[in-house]
């Protein structure tokens, strides 16, 4: 597994290598299959509380949202084409295969991405700036 890079993806290794893209569309289909707001699904992450089928839901979304961006790119492998259909009950069958725990985790990297303004949209991480902390004296 790899952590977020500059453009946006966070990994999760199923029966292979998948990119998780927070984009904006993939949030909002995500809130919408849930029933739960983004806060609430970190939440739910980071107390190791989030379900097999709404984390099969995140995955599976983000995954989708990674394989829209590799289409609009002009991208035709086959890794994009099946990204772009995946289906949440094969990603739940997946991830209980692998690991209820390895997901949950990187659900909570891009659902915190999403929710603390971390990424564009389109799910780019956004530059780190550095800010000025008060000393004081």
């Amino acid at each position: 597994m790899t952590e977020p890079n500059t453009r946006g993806e966070v990994t999760i290794d199923l029966d292979a290598t998948y990119v998780m893209r927070p984009s904006y569309e993939a949030i909002e289909a995500i809130e919408t299959a849930t029933g739960r707001g983004v806060v609430a699904l970190v939440n739910l992450a980071a107390q190791g509380e989030l379900s097999l089928k709404n984390a099969a839901i995140i995955v599976t979304e983000c995954i989708r949202a990674w394989g829209k961006q590799q289409a609009a790119n002009g991208n035709d492998q086959p890794e994009a084409r099946s990204a772009t259909g995946a289906r949440p009950e094969k990603v739940a069958r997946l991830i209980h295969e692998h690991g209820l725990v390895q997901a949950t985790e990187r659900c909570a990297i891009v659902l915190m991405a999403a929710a603390t303004g971390g990424v564009t949209a389109s799910g780019e991480w956004k530059p780190v700036t550095e800010t000025a902390t008060p000393v004081a004296g």
